[in-house]
């Protein structure tokens, strides 16, 4: 009698959580090509991004994420859209 394989459940999060990998694919979708790990790293440390205690990402990182994206993919640079970011914060702490 052989022994049956062991099936794997994928992990459930809560909603509005995201793993480094599902962070990839989901701005892969917007870049139209795949995001390498230390490219999305290099975004992540330039931006401030960190992961919660557990080690998830919310909606709002993956929503600066996006708007990165779609800002390189207009020709913009990544300190062009830290400025734009920063410009952004300080009008609404106003």
């Amino acid at each position: 009698m052989s022994a049956s394989p062991q099936i794997s459940t994928p992990q459930v999060l809560p909603q509005g959580l995201y793993t480094a990998r599902e962070l990839r694919l989901t701005l892969a979708r917007y870049r139209q090509r795949n995001v390498p790990d230390r490219t999305l790293r290099w975004w992540r440390n330039q931006l401030g991004i960190e992961p919660t205690s557990e080690g998830f990402y919310t909606e709002q990182d993956l929503a600066i994420l996006i708007q990165l994206v779609r800002w390189l993919g207009r020709g913009g640079t990544v300190k062009q859209f830290f400025v734009k970011l920063q410009e952004k914060v300080n009008a609404s702490e106003s």
